[in-house]
Parts: C-alpha cells; structure tokens; sequence
C-alpha cells in the first residue's frame, strides 16, 4: 500500500522542483495541527493552573496570553496559506503529467494527484502527532501507536480487496455501478468504526493516566483534544485511499492505451508537403480543443457538487465545492448565477430554531431555473421556510427516478408530480396535460386542473386556491403611498422579447431567490401605483395584498393560450370576482393606457382561511409519508435480518 502510494507520487510530480516544494509543504501542514495543539497546551495551563500558580502576576499572564495569540495567529495563517500555495504547486504539476501522459487521462491523472497528495499529507500529519502524543504522555501515546498500527493493517487489507474488486470491474464485460460503490462505502464505514473504537481505548488511557495522578489536567484536556485530531485523520485515510485504488488503476489503464496507440502508430505521420513534422499545429489545436472540453465537463461538475450540498442542507461541505470551484479561476456568468442559486437553496435548507431543527426538513419541488431563480417561483419555498421555520429542501422530479415523499405547492407544476407528491394547489400547465393520478392531492389551483386530474384516473378535487396567495400572512406590509409610476415584470421565459415600455412604467427584474430577496421584491411592488406583468405568479401576489395589476402576453405568442388557461383556472379557484382578463398586445406596451387597465382586488380571509388548512394538512401527510418509509425500511432490514 505505502509502496504504490509513493511510487504514484514519483510519477505524478517528476519535476524536482515542483517535488520539492510540495514536499516542504506536505511538512509544513503537518507542523501546523502540531503547532495548534503546543498552543493550546498554553490555553489550557492558563485556564487550569492560571488562578492558583499565576495569582496575582499579572505581567506573566499577559505574556502567556500573547504568546497565545501570537502562536494562534500564526498556525493559523498557516493553515490557510498552505492551502492556498498547495493549489498553485498542483496546476503546475498537472499541466506537466498532462504533457507526458496525454489528454485522454487529463481526468484521472487530477485525481491521483489529489489522492496521493492527501495521502501523504495525512499520514505525515499522523505520524507528527503520533511523536507529540509520545512526548505528552509515553503510555497514551504507545498506546495510540498500538491502535495505529492495528488500524493500519486493516485499511491494508481493504485497499489490496479494493484493488481486486477496481481491476475485475474494468476486466468485465458487464458493467456493475453497485459494486465499487458499496465496496467504497463499506470500506470507508468499516475504518470509521475501527478508529472510533481505537479512540475510546486511547481515550480511557487518558483518564486511567489523569486519575492515577501520572497527568496533569491541562495535558489531559490537550490528549484528549490531540487524540481526536489524530484518530480522525487515520479514519479519513480510508475513503481517499479506496479512492486512490480506483483512480490509480484507471490512470494506469488509460496510459497503458495511450503507449499502445502510440506504438502501433509506426513512424510520424507525414503532413502536407512531406516534411514529417506532422501537422504539429493542427494537432495541438485539436489536443486545447479536448483540453477544454475536459475543463469544461470538470467545472460542470464541480457545479453540480455545489448545488447538490446546497440542496441537502451541507454548509461545510457547500463552503469546500465552492472554494475548490473558486480556485479554479474566474467564474463565467452562468456559474455566477448557478453560485447565487446554490447559496438560496442553502438558505432554504437551513432551519429558524432548534426547535424547527428537530422537527426535521420539508422535501418541496418547486421551479428554480433558470439560476439563480425567479421570486415568484421561489416564494414557495420561502412561505414554508418562513411559515414553519423548518428547513426545506429542493427534491428534483425525473421520470427515470422515483423521488422521496415531497410537496408540491402552486404553480403549473402538475405534469412534474410522481407517486409520492403530496399536492397542495398546484395546477396543469395546459389543458391536455399529463397528470400522475396516483399522488396524494390535497387541492389543486382550480377547477379546470380538478378535471383533468379526474381525467387521468384521479380522484375528484373541490378544493381550490394558489398557496402563494398566503404571502401577505406570512409576509405583512401596509400598501400606503406609492411613488406615482407603474412597474413591468415580464416572466423569465421572456426575457428576450424586445419590450417597449411606456415613460411612466419602470421594470423590475424578476431574478430573486434568497428570502430577502423574495421580500425584497414584493416591498418593491408595493411601492407603485400598479403592476403590469407577464407572469401568472406575480398577479398572484399582487392579489393576495390587492395591489392593482394587469396581466399581459404578447398576441400570437406561443405562451399567450397557455398563460390564459393558467389565469383563468387561478381566478376560479381563488374565488375572485372582479373583471380580470389577459391583456393581449404587441411588444410596444406604450401603445396602451394601463392605468386604465388595472384591477385592484385582494383575496377574502375566508378563501386564505381554506388555502392554509390545505397547506397544513399536506405538511401533516408528508410526516406521515416519512414516518411510513422510515417503518417500511425498518421492516426491510428486519427481513433481510431474518
């Protein structure tokens, strides 16, 4: 194991220099935990033996404090420079394995760079606090040598079974996804277990050693500190170490291929005119344009990561895929905006209280594209975040995958739903839609929703009403002065009609997704006379505070029939009884007087009363969906137990 790790090191990293270098580095993060813990040796003999031994000298405690502060100060500078200098040291390293090995392995050849980089990096780090535990305290530290080492021979034996189950999946003509990955998980679960067990030995060595009076209570605390630093990085070897087996043997395969394409080639490809040089500017015009695409497809990826820990609620693990996309160089526009769109479903996925905390988080599906996200879409969200104060988390609907237990709130997200939707107001984007008949309908937008749900075989809805229009309980403002001019808000699907907008008529961007955003938008409506506006969720908000608006689709437009459909089941099933109608016009919006058409009504308390009892008891059959899975899996187990 020890020899393929430092073996691939050799080759990933030729250049002396650069070896060098990373080598000094690798030193210095490992004297950077040891360095953290001497100082907090210091902390800890101020704290514990401060008030007896130091009373009443006071110029010796302010030197101890600053040799605190200036020691904290500069272990931590480091730890944040050698992060910072490890990603310098490792483009120029990549960019010479890539020149050697070839642009087809580009991938693995990162990925091995990191494994072996981490790998040494942790086990030098092992190894320098191994020595301090000895210097502490000779038993404990033996003691965590001994467990070590035990440890140790497992994860050796895990990485050779690793290595035998990597080389039979790329032998195999039949292609198993399972495998590797439960091999992974088992392998890293498996050390987990071992060092946690490892670490309550060392740790009952600890209080034998303070108890039998052979330790002071200040190193006691440090060991005990020390011991769970050092316990959590030999645990941390296993998942990059199972990683390294599969990287390692794909980076190997892919050379391998490379050498012999290269040996069968025979001589150098004549160009042209027959010089021999081989076309060599086509070819590396051809070696940046995969070079690219390769860049490309990692930063999608690295996209995707930031997204999926957002979605699940993982700060530090969000903060760690951000910072490894930031370090990557400048972030284009849609990256941007795919960076705000995480950082709002991060703020969703975070809860209001402990209390919300332990209550566990809501699943929603809701609309959040095109990022960072629209605020009449995302006011979803942002009414049960606010509501309940619990977390909510993005559950993306695909045919090719059966979601968990969610909720599904307003909308014309109905075509989207599965089995295990929990519906509340939500309605069909046009007539002839497709709707899954089997999920759990609490209520629906409107009536012409209800019959096509009971056209594909659902059940009869008479329950109506957007929850969106509970905004104005949720969110209070006093519609009061306004400042004399209208707003526009087109809908994001049309954000590339060409618009002519009246003098008096401001626009207003629909882009908001975090919670002050959606506040912040809705405040801004509210400071004008009226609203003139393309989408459907905007006039639902407009209705549910009764600030005078104006719904408008240009005639002949592929979206006109559809948002016409959309309104006019919207205002059947909130009960509104005014003379509202889609505004059919070209694209010179100055060509209308809007004043004229705008139509101030705010929906009864009574319809609001119905709409929350709805939302409510979707959240109720959601529990209850959640609490049968979690019953169904426990019986499972139990089964396979058996």
């Amino acid at each position: 194991m020890f020899k393929d790790i430092f073996a691939s090191f050799g080759q990933q990293f030729p250049n002396w220099r650069i070896r060098t270098l990373l080598i000094a580095l690798i030193i210095l993060m490992a004297a950077v935990p040891v360095g953290e813990l001497l100082v907090l040796q210091i902390f800890s003999t101020l704290l514990v033996d401060g008030p007896g031994e130091l009373a009443g000298q006071v110029g010796k405690v302010l030197g101890l404090l600053a040799i605190f502060f200036v020691g904290f100060g500069i272990t931590r500078g480091l730890h944040h420079m050698t992060k910072f200098w490890r990603v310098r040291l490792f483009r120029s390293a990549f960019a010479d394995v890539q020149a050697r090995t070839g642009i087809g392995s580009v991938g693995w050849q990162w990925a091995v760079a990191f494994d072996v980089s981490t790998l040494i990096a942790d086990m030098v780090q092992v190894v320098a606090i191994a020595i301090l535990l000895l210097f502490l305290d000779r038993i404990v530290g033996a003691v965590s040598a001994v467990l070590l080492v035990v440890v140790v021979l497992q994860m050796s034996m895990l990485y050779r079974r690793q290595m035998r189950v990597q080389r039979e999946l790329m032998e195999s003509t039949v292609r198993d996804v399972e495998a590797p990955i439960r091999e992974r998980v088992f392998s890293a679960e498996f050390a987990a277990v071992a060092t946690s067990v490892a670490t309550g030995v060392a740790l009952a060595a600890v209080v034998w050693q303070t108890f039998t009076g052979a330790l002071a209570i200040a190193t006691a605390i440090v060991l005990a500190m020390a011991l769970r630093i050092f316990f959590s990085r030999v645990g941390g070897l296993a998942p990059t170490l199972m990683r390294y087996a599969r990287d390692s043997l794909r980076l190997e395969r892919d050379v391998s291929r490379l050498a012999a394409r290269a040996q069968a080639g025979g001589p150098p490809l004549l160009d042209d005119d027959g010089d021999g040089d081989g076309d060599l500017e086509e070819i590396d015009a051809q070696a940046a344009a995969v070079e690219a695409e390769v860049a490309a497809k990692r930063r999608a990826a690295m996209i995707d990561r930031v997204l999926i820990e957002a979605q699940r609620g993982e700060s530090a693990e969000f903060h760690h895929a951000a910072g490894k996309l930031l370090s990557t160089g400048d972030l284009t526009q849609r990256e941007r905006d795919a960076m705000r769109g995480a950082d709002a479903f991060l703020s969703y996925s975070t809860p209001g209280s402990d209390a919300a905390r332990s209550a566990g988080p809501v699943a929603m599906f809701w609309v959040p594209k095109p990022l960072p996200g629209s605020f009449d879409e995302w006011v979803n969200p942002y009414l049960i975040h606010a509501g309940t104060r619990r977390a909510v988390q993005f559950v993306p609907l695909k045919a090719s995958i059966d979601a968990p237990p969610h909720i599904v709130l307003g909308g014309s997200l109905l075509a989207n739903v599965q089995a295990t939707s929990i519906v509340a107001g939500a309605g069909i984007p046009k007539l002839d839609a497709r709707v899954n008949p089997g999920a759990d309908f609490v209520s629906l937008r409107g009536p012409l929703t209800a019959r096509a749900v009971r056209r594909e075989g659902g059940p009869a809805i008479e329950t109506f009403g957007d929850p969106r229009l509970l905004v104005r309980r949720v969110h209070r403002i006093r519609i009061g002065r306004t400042n004399g001019r209208l707003v526009f808000v087109r809908n994001h699907s049309d954000a590339d009609i060409p618009f002519v907008l009246p003098p008096d008529v401001d626009e207003l961007s629909i882009e908001g997704s975090r919670p002050e955003q959606v506040l912040a938008a809705i405040n801004a409506l509210a400071g004008y006379d009226g609203v003139v506006t393309s989408s459907v969720g905007v006039m639902v908000i407009c209705q549910s505070y009764g600030i005078p608006a104006a719904l408008v689709a240009v005639t002949g437009s592929s979206r006109a029939k559809r948002v016409s459909m959309e309104f006019r089941d919207h205002l059947q099933g909130a009960d509104l009884e005014h003379d509202w109608r889609l505004h059919e016009t070209t694209v010179d919006l100055s060509a209308v007087e809007w004043r004229t058409r705008l139509v101030a009504e705010r929906v009864a308390s009574a319809k609001l009363d119905e709409i929350d009892t709805n939302v409510r008891i979707a959240i109720e059959r959601y529990e209850e969906a959640i609490q049968d899975e979690v019953e169904q899996g426990m019986a499972d187990d139990q089964d396979e137990d058996g």
